[in-house]
């Protein structure tokens, strides 16, 4: 290099005066500095397999101000130095500082020569990649270089890390991918041209580059699109940008191909070494990464003979957090039934560095996930073979995630906690020991590194023999695949090979949740329940996990590892529709803060302006650890196809950000900022027993009247806690929660419809008194412009109410059953009578849909329901609120008591409710029952008791291998209770943009199906003690009706079952003075209105012989179609076909002459 450079200037010294006849042009004119000129033994990385060309030349650095992006002046731009000496050219620059625009004279001979050398050193001195046949000892790496100085906005980014990383002195450095970031706007894509021109400016840039010689490849932020793929609009583009910066050559293979894929060989002897680069954008898809094209060159790749090979591949390959192959299972496995036997795997993409090797813990991957006919599962690999299997993560170069939190896997090695500082990797090759020793090393002068050595496996020609798809066998994948195909017909040839991940025909709940259980104990599959009437699913088990979202990845836990965790136990619930198939379920844990051995922590912002969704992350400082409770989310993808509901779960994450607390000084909130400040708020360490609650919609009353209801979508429920009692209320949008103190703990609280646009109202379970449990009634007026204040719920501008009957020596029990009581919400700081239960506690409300202003209440103490109409008047607002607002005094009121033991003499402890817009109510039981029930009960809230128990609680009798759940210790029925329960039959209807008449209209036609919470409450051993994840909970999916369209068709007998209309025009034509009730305009109507049935029964048994009818006939009872056990012979079914109530199966109980399709 340096004789070449003295003849150039020998040369150029020696011209004769002729060949500068070119006065009147400026050195510009002459193309000898122009940025894009190479000399033609200038370095690239476009070099062939042999190795012979190089890669790399150092620009002038400066921008259009004439300064550099990382603040230099041009002069520092060129001062670049080798072996700390100063460069010629910057001693040439200073020779011509008085040359150009500031002189109006002719630059005389030798300045254009001494301007020229310049240029040419500038080019010339990158150092030239190894010729193929050195031995390469040393190699250098690195991913994820910002050429922004300001970085992301939170980053700060200190360029000398290329100064750092040009001290390794390597052989050549690698680029691993997200080289510059250029994300694309557009297919032209100027800001990826833009930001490899930055990256150039950057003089510590182009000192790395006079250094080092460079191959790269690409990650998606260079590739121009997040995450993105084959699909990219602006990937020719890119490709254009790539080969045009690191000066590919014309006749380069990457020119002919699609992507940027490649690989060099140096090297003689047993001293191969191999560098394969990967394309893991170009070709990617829903079903691969590489793509057919890539698969086939990369298996000629691995035919060629080396002793030693480097497999760099943007994204992680053992790794298991953010983009990666374990997303594609059948891709992961694809390469490791490839690899040889002496492969070392370079990534990034993470901006943290880590080291990886197979089985590193003992573990296997069992994250469940099915993304288009993908599932993950464990990565399999014969002993012996593949070896050493290294993975070595380096990213970043500039920005690392500092505070990233702890990383389990089962590939990761742990011994060598993650990089968090910025970093280069150095790679050193002694052939003689045929060792290989990988660091990495802090980029930023900080004394940060980790060292690991492999061995080089003996001398390995080609792929290993035998080492084709047929190990493992596709037995054995399936196996291990959750019983998915994964495989076809595996051959030892790579290209007859079918590598499928399909679920079975038939699976209506596949999921990406995956359970951390075989590390602890067996995974549960099925809840412990005997199901009469129903087909119950268990979609999510505390214990598995599923990708932790982006905006809560700074909240988890540290030994979550990125996960999003089940715990349990979960109570309440609800769902938010995203967009068009797409739901996000919430669900709030009934975990005590104050119980150190299940509450887990996570960390909530102190700050109002960071952590919240859509925010930048909160530094550490700016955030607290709170212990407790928390409100989980789920992201399901909704398939809904023939009729069938298939539910995938993307992803989950933390809804609350921030804990805001109501008080005397603060009534909007008070902003929670450590966990010393939670304590001396509210006496706990943070959230505490979150109990029933729901999901509430803007406007949710606005089928009633238009603006009625909340202004924000509201996740809203009680705090049960006996330290701190009170309601919550979550704005989904940004993550606050907010607690509102009461008198006790909150079980539950319930929004209702007040008949007006400018107030709400809220029914509240409050714990029992000393004095009795009472019925509760919070009203607030929308005032402000803060969260509560627009809601109605700054408690300022309201009143809590309880109710009185009008005859104040009645109480519960001198109710006569399904008799409306008259009574009043009185203010509860009046003195006197409350109707109330004793000690006994009442939970779950629910809204009648039709009449939203009635409500069902479960008297859980008493063993009941009760039915409550409250009727809002705010014609007379007598009272005066603290903050200045005028609410009634009183509010009329009307309840009735169902006394349900008269029907089922073993009912007990209702909890959890959903009072069906159908005309149904789904009742869960606590306690030893342990019961999910449906009773009929239409929108006057009325009841016929029509009684159906669709799944009970089962004791560990009812265990099987199939739903064995050992690390909860479930002993007895009593341990397990149903809660939460929540529609989930209609949603394929409706999307982000659907009003709340929308909503309706959809569940009245809906199937019956449910999500349900299932608690079990014992912690026992294993995974949910070791992991703290409170206590053991299922979330299941409930289908009364069958989840096809390829069902038998429903009939109705007339229209019985129709809502609206048919019972209007029947009963017009036909005598119906002998049916139950009479009729009401837009009522649910349901078989059971229709006593005739019953008459019918009792006299057509009266003259015919029903001894095989299944049960005698009881007078006043409700005639079901599995009674008529004759029905089933007559109709040629199976025995016990007829098992569901007259409400959906009347279907040929009587003649075809009289039934009709019911439309359902």
């Amino acid at each position: 290099m340096e004789l070449r450079l003295q003849v150039w200037v020998f040369m150029l010294m020696l011209m004769p005066t002729g060949v500068w006849s070119l006065t009147d042009c400026d050195a510009e004119e002459l193309d000898l500095c122009d940025d894009d000129s190479t000399s033609d033994d200038s370095a690239s990385d476009g070099s062939t397999s042999d190795g012979s060309t190089s890669d790399g030349s150092a620009s002038d650095g400066s921008t259009s101000d004439g300064s550099t992006s990382d603040g230099s002046t041009p002069d520092d731009t060129t001062s670049a130095s080798v072996a700390g000496v100063p460069s010629l050219s910057l001693l040439l620059t200073i020779l011509l500082a008085g040359v150009g625009s500031k002189s109006s004279r002719t630059p005389s001979k030798m300045e254009w020569t001494l301007a020229a050398l310049a240029c040419l050193l500038t080019i010339a001195s990158a150092k030239d990649l190894p010729a193929s046949d050195d031995i390469v000892t040393k190699i250098s790496f690195s991913s994820c270089m910002h050429q922004d100085p300001a970085g992301f906005g939170s980053d700060v980014i200190n360029f000398s890390a290329w100064d750092a990383w040009a001290s390794a002195d390597a052989d050549f450095a690698i680029f691993g991918g997200d080289n510059v970031y250029g994300d694309c706007s557009s297919e032209t894509c100027t800001e990826l041209a833009e930001a490899y021109a930055d990256l150039k400016n950057i003089s510590s840039f182009q000192r790395f580059m006079e250094k080092q010689a460079v191959v790269a490849t690409w990650d998606d932020h260079d590739y121009g699109k997040n995450n993105a793929g084959a699909s990219f609009g602006g990937k020719d583009r890119a490709k254009e940008e790539f080969l045009k910066f690191y000066e590919v050559p014309e006749n380069d293979e990457r020119r002919s191909h699609g992507g940027v894929y490649t690989s060099y060989l140096w090297g003689s002897g047993n001293s191969k070494l191999q560098l394969i680069l990967l394309d893991t954008r170009w070709f990617k898809d829903e079903d691969t990464i590489l793509g057919e094209e890539q698969w086939a060159w990369l298996a000629d790749q691995f035919a060629v003979e080396a002793d030693l090979r480097i497999l760099v591949s943007s994204i992680q390959y053992l790794g298991n957090y953010f983009e990666g192959w374990y997303h594609y299972p059948c891709e992961q496995q694809k390469l490791m039934s490839i690899l040889p036997n002496n492969v070392i795997i370079i990534s990034g993409d993470r901006h943290v560095g880590a080291f990886y090797q197979y089985g590193a813990t003992g573990g296997v991957e069992m994250r469940w996930r099915d993304d288009g006919d993908r599932a993950v599962a464990p990565l399999i690999k014969k002993a012996g073979e593949n070896e050493p299997l290294l993975e070595v993560t380096s990213s970043s170069l500039t920005h690392t995630w500092a505070e990233a939190g702890a990383e389990e896997g089962p590939h990761r090695i742990p011994e060598f906690d993650l990089m968090r500082a910025n970093h280069y990797g150095v790679m050193g090759i002694d052939w003689t020991k045929r060792e290989v020793t990988v660091s990495l090393i802090a980029s930023d002068g900080g004394p940060e590194s980790r060292v690991f050595t492999v061995s080089i496996p003996e001398s390995s020609p080609g792929r290993i023999s035998g080492t084709g798809l047929t190990s493992p066998t596709c037995g054995q994948m399936k196996s291990v695949y959750k019983q998915h195909e994964c495989c076809g017909n595996p051959t030892k040839d790579l290209e007859n090979v079918v590598f499928r991940c399909e679920p079975p025909a038939g699976d209506a709940s596949t999921s990406t949740m995956m359970s951390l259980l075989p590390l602890y104990g067996s995974t549960p599959q099925d809840p412990i329940m005997d199901v009469f009437n129903a087909s119950v699913s268990a979609l999510m088990t505390a214990g598995e996990y599923t990708d932790l979202a982006y905006d809560s990845m700074w909240q988890a836990p540290a030994s979550w590892g990125y996960l999003s965790i089940f715990t349990g136990p979960a109570d309440g619930q609800g769902i938010k529709v995203i967009s068009k198939n797409k739901l996000r379920v919430y669900a709030n844990n009934e975990i005590s803060s104050a119980t150190g051995t299940t509450a887990y922590t996570t960390r909530l912002s102190a700050v109002d302006n960071k952590g919240g969704f859509g925010q930048p992350i909160p530094a550490s400082s700016e955030s607290w650890p709170m212990v407790g409770a928390q409100v989980r989310f789920t992201d399901l993808e909704l398939e809904y196809s023939s009729g069938s509901s298939n539910y995938k779960i993307i992803q989950g994450g933390f809804a609350v950000k921030r804990l805001y607390v109501s008080t005397d000084a603060v009534p909007t909130g008070k902003l929670i900022t450590s966990q010393a400040d939670s304590e001396a708020t509210t006496g706990l360490k943070g959230l505490s027993r979150l109990c029933g609650s729901k999901f509430v919609m803007a406007h949710e009353f606005d089928y009633k009247m238009s603006g009625a209801g909340f202004e924000d979508e509201i996740y809203i429920g009680g705090h049960e806690d006996g330290t701190f009692g009170a309601y919550f209320a979550l704005d989904t949008q940004e993550g606050n929660m907010y607690l509102l103190p009461q008198p006790t703990m909150v079980e539950t609280a319930t929004p209702l419809y007040t008949g007006t646009t400018e107030y709400v109202a809220i029914v509240m379970n409050v714990y029992p008194e000393s004095d009795g449990q009472r019925l509760h009634l919070f009203v607030g007026k929308k005032t402000g412009s803060d969260f509560l204040g627009r809601n109605g719920l700054n408690p300022e501008h309201g009143f809590h109410y309880m109710l009185q009957l009008d005859n104040q020596s009645m109480g519960w029990d001198d109710m006569t059953d399904d008799t409306f009581y008259p009574g009043k919400f009185e203010l509860a700081t009046e003195a006197g009578y409350f109707l109330e239960s004793g000690s006994k506690k009442n939970e779950w409300s629910s809204i009648n849909k039709h009449m939203p202003n009635m409500y069902a209440q479960a008297l859980t103490g008493l063993d009941d329901i009760a039915v409550l109409d409250v009727t809002f008047d705010f014609s007379s607002t007598g009272c005066t609120t603290s903050g200045g607002s005028q609410l009634p005094c009183s509010l009329t009121a009307k309840v009735k008591r169902f006394r349900l033991k008269d029907l089922d003499p073993i009912f007990g402890e209702p909890d959890g409710l959903y009072w069906s817009p159908k005309g149904q109510l789904i009742i869960a039981e606590d306690g030893a029952t342990g019961r999910l029930i449906r009773m009929d009960l239409d929108q006057n809230g009325s009841s016929v008791k029509n009684w159906t128990v669709l799944a009970r609680v089962a004791d560990e009798s009812k265990r099987t291998q199939a739903n064995a759940i050992p690390q909860f210790s479930m002993k007895a029925a009593s341990q397990g209770e149903f809660t939460g329960i929540i529609p989930a039959g209609f949603y394929h209807k409706i999307d982000g943009s659907s009003t709340a008449a929308d909503y309706l209209n959809a569940e009245l036609e809906a199937k019956e199906q449910y999500f349900v919470n299932y608690q079990l409450h014992s912690l026992g051993e294993g995974l949910v003690k070791a992991k703290t994840l409170g206590e053991g909970t299922q979330t299941l999916r409930v289908d009364v009706d069958a989840d096809t369209d390829d069902a038998p068709t429903m009939y109705a007998w007339k229209g019985v079952g129709y809502y609206n209309g048919k019972r209007e025009s029947y009963c017009a034509a036909n005598d119906c003075t002998d049916h139950r009730g009479p009729f009401v305009a837009g009522e649910v109507v349901r078989v059971s209105d229709w006593a005739i049935l019953e008459v019918w029964r009792e006299s057509y048994c009266a003259a015919n012989d029903c001894t095989d009818h299944r049960g005698p006939f009881v007078a006043g009872e409700v005639v079901r179609v599995s009674d008529w056990a004759i029905l089933e012979v007559w109709r040629e079914k199976a025995p016990g076909t007829y098992t569901n109530d007259l409400d959906t199966i009347v279907a040929e109980s009587l003649s075809y002459s009289n039934m009709e399709a019911a439309g359902f």
